[in-house]
């Protein structure tokens, strides 16, 4: 990570474009990578490609060669921060007490952040 961390230290934002799968297994280790991006400082943001009904796995030169990168942009645009990809498990409505625990892992990364990205994540968290 740190030799990662080095080749990233003028990049402005990165963005991570997870393989697509039934299992889950690429989005795991993209919210893996972004946790230790996010914690070291980077604005990191997670994409997540749609996976077509009956196919069980698509990567990002899948998706280009059947979509094309025009179909990509809007996926980029709108990728979210890891903390809001974070944010968006939580399942909207649900009481206080039943989101409390996931809320509070959540609240202490929030916690050290700037006022302007703090206020930012708490009104996403009162949003959701």
């Amino acid at each position: 990570m740190a030799r990662l961390l080095k080749l990233l230290a003028k990049v402005k934002r990165v963005l991570i474009v997870n393989d697509a799968e039934e299992s889950g297994a690429g989005f795991k280790g993209a919210m893996a990578t972004a946790a230790e991006l996010h914690a070291a400082g980077v604005d990191v943001r997670v994409v997540e490609l749609p996976r077509p009904a009956g196919v069980s796995k698509i990567d990002l030169c899948d998706f280009l060669r059947v979509q094309g990168a025009a179909a990509l942009e809007p996926l980029l645009e709108t990728a979210p921060r890891y903390l809001e990809r974070r944010l968006m498990d939580i399942p909207r409505g649900a009481s206080h007490a039943d989101i409390e625990p996931q809320l509070r892992p959540l609240l202490r990364e929030v916690a050290p952040l700037s006022p302007l990205h703090r206020e930012h994540y708490l009104r996403f968290m009162r949003d959701r």
